[in-house]
């Protein structure tokens, strides 16, 4: 097994990327955000989402069933990703142009404004 990505050899390989960017459309949702990433990752593939999809994540967040539908749900209806049956199995694909073109109209001034306030709670706390 090959481990060059990193110093650190993980029993689980699997990992989520939480974007900034996602956080921000997403309106700070960290489950619509790592749907967002896992299904960019899959590029044009389509993919089951289930909760074996989060790894242990899944866990540390305290994720159910009725979170990740939802999620998956409020992604559809914003147009960010689209769903298919392929057989008995509901897939999804990310819908690039229309995530695109909500990432390029976003007001980053949020972000810079979360930032500001993180650099002065990490000043509380030393």
């Amino acid at each position: 097994m090959d481990r060059t990505y990193s110093c650190i050899q993980h029993l689980d390989e699997r990992y989520i990327q939480i974007n900034r960017d996602y956080m921000l459309l997403c309106n700070f949702s960290q489950v619509k955000a790592a749907i967002l990433w896992m299904l960019e990752e899959a590029k044009d593939e389509w993919t089951s989402l289930t909760l074996d999809s989060f790894g242990p994540v899944a866990s540390m967040w305290e994720l159910d069933e009725s979170t990740l539908t939802t999620a998956k749900s409020e992604l559809l209806t914003s147009g960010y990703i689209e769903q298919h049956a392929d057989g008995g199995t509901v897939e999804y694909q990310l819908n690039v142009s229309a995530v695109q073109q909500a990432l390029d109209a976003l007001d980053y001034s949020a972000l810079e404004q979360m930032d500001a306030e993180m650099d002065v709670a990490r000043l509380d706390v030393e």
